[in-house]
Order: C-alpha cells, then sequence, then structure tokens
C-alpha cells in the first residue's frame, strides 16, 4: 500500500501544475482538496461541472493507486455523475473516496464531493477503472526483464525484434501493428522495428 508522503511526491513529479492537495488517507478512504480559482467558476457564481468531475476523478486515481501501487498506465473506463446542489462558489472542493470492488483488471470506486467546511454533499459519482495486466512491471520500468520478443530501455523507447521485417512507419504484419498500438498507448516511442536474428 502506498503511504500519503509516497502519493504526494509522485504527484508533484508527476502533476506539477495540478491544484489538488491529497488531504487525508484512512483506512478505507482517502480525500484530496481542489483549490478552487476564479478559472473553475461558472456564470451563477458556482464551481463549473467539469471541475467537479476532473476532482471526482482524481480521487478514484488516488485511492486506485494507494492500493495497487504507483502505476500510472490505470485508465478511467466510466465516470457517472451526479450533481447534488450548488457548490459555494469561494470556497475550495473536497472530495472522498471509497473503493468498492478491487478486481485484478477492474477497480470501481464511489465518490462524495463537498465545499469545504458544509458536510452537505454537493455531486455524488461513481467510476470504474482498468488496472493494466501486468502492474509490477509497468509500475517500475526499471525493473522490466528483457525477453526474446521485446527490449524495452529506461529512457521510455521501445525497439521491438519481431519475426518478419518492419517499419517503425509501416509494421507489415498484424502482430508488428498490435505491438506498436500496445506500446504507443503506454507512452512508449518505437524507434525500429526489426527482424529477429
Amino acid at each position: 500500500m502506498v503511504s500519503k508522503d509516497e502519493m504526494i511526491a509522485f504527484f508533484r513529479c508527476e502533476f506539477p501544475k495540478a491544484r489538488y492537495v491529497i488531504e487525508d488517507f484512512t483506512d478505507n478512504s482517502v480525500v484530496v482538496r481542489h483549490q478552487v480559482g476564479e478559472r473553475d467558476l461558472r456564470a451563477g457564481g458556482t464551481v463549473s461541472g467539469p471541475t467537479m468531475m476532473a476532482l471526482a476523478d482524481t480521487v478514484l486515481y488516488v485511492a486506485l493507486l494507494r492500493e495497487i501501487g504507483l502505476v500510472p498506465f490505470a485508465v478511467t473506463t466510466s465516470l457517472n455523475f451526479n450533481f447534488l446542489r450548488k457548490p459555494v462558489a469561494d470556497r475550495d472542493l473536497l472530495a472522498e473516496c471509497k473503493l468498492l470492488k478491487r478486481g485484478k483488471s477492474l477497480a470501481v470506486g464511489e465518490v462524495s464531493i463537498c465545499s469545504e467546511g458544509d458536510e452537505a454533499p454537493v455531486a455524488h459519482a461513481t467510476g470504474t477503472y482498468s488496472i493494466p495486466p501486468d502492474r509490477q512491471k509497468l509500475a517500475n520500468p526499471g525493473d522490466r526483464p528483457q525477453s526474446s520478443k521485446t527490449t524495452v530501455k529506461d529512457t521510455g523507447t521501445a525497439r521491438l525484434i519481431l519475426g518478419k521485417p518492419a517499419t517503425s512507419r509501416s509494421a507489415s504484419t498484424p502482430a508488428a501493428r498490435s505491438k506498436l498500438s500496445a506500446l504507443t498507448t503506454m507512452g512508449l516511442r518505437v524507434v525500429a522495428i526489426s527482424p529477429s536474428s
């Protein structure tokens, strides 16, 4: 399980411009604060819907990573959002997330959002996150074992070794195209695809 200090350090490194503060880790929930600013407001003197939805997604991400480790490739697959009442425009928002279920490939969480100083929720959300199949390897790129098929450098660059020649721009086989797509999705830059030796 990831500690609060480790999570704060991760967010500072990965999301340096985000206006989220990790407030609390309890036994079964996490709380994240969004520092409401002028750009978060909309007509009518309230906080915008996209701001609250982003906060819900963020606190779900924090709750999941606390359980599975610092895995950047965990992604949202669904977010169901209910606006309950008008948030106060000049107060920060606090979001609390409880994970309802965590399986091998999916996790489901519930989020309640309140204006600071008011316990009545302004929004409620449920969301599902997809967990990468080999999360330990993805969480620690430097520890990836070498295989006969793929060599991955620590710099985030991948070099594929496939059975047939191909180029990085036009993979000639379905297998090559599939591996290119998977690596691109993971944020890796493919510099070459070469025939196996």
